[in-house]
């Protein structure tokens, strides 16, 4: 599979990375082409962050989110908004409890060891540290909203 810009990667947090992960999703640039009708070019310019009048259409979002499974375009215009979009499959399979425990104790642990390190030096959270700290974030949110909808799926599930 071929990525797009894999010569130039976007910055994560960007509508640009976003473009470019829901293409890269749907199989690279020639699959994205059959999935949705666009050029190779047009496609590759919607996820060039020195191309910002080169926006990709939401019908287009639509399509290849689907294609995909996957709806990075859409966390990210969520995220942008203060909201946080969490897939959450429709038959949800629990995990063993000390599982949910452990990754959630160590994607935390992530989170607070790279925060820890990014004050280490300087004191202060510089625009591409705050990118990398904003990844480790939204990984461990992930496996919280796992965790909650094991626990949601157990009191609904209840016989009172």
């Amino acid at each position: 599979m071929r990525t797009v810009g894999s010569h130039a990667p976007r910055k994560y947090g960007t509508t640009a990375a976003a473009t470019q992960e829901l293409i890269n999703n749907v199989g690279g640039l020639k699959e994205a082409e059959k999935v949705c009708g666009r050029g190779k070019t047009v496609l590759h310019d919607y996820a060039d962050p020195h191309k910002p009048d080169r926006s990709i259409p939401i019908h287009i979002v639509e399509v290849l989110e689907k294609a995909s499974g996957t709806h990075p375009v859409t966390e990210h215009l969520a995220a942008q908004a203060g909201l946080l979009v969490i897939d959450i499959p429709a038959e949800k399979t629990e995990l063993e409890w000390l599982a949910h425990i452990s990754r959630v104790s160590k994607e935390f642990s992530d989170v607070l060891r790279k925060t820890y390190e990014f004050l280490e030096d300087d004191g202060i959270i510089d625009e591409h540290e705050a990118r990398i700290l904003l990844k480790e974030i939204d990984e461990n949110l992930l496996v919280l909203a796992d965790m909650r909808e094991s626990v949601r799926l157990r009191v609904n599930n209840e016989d009172d």
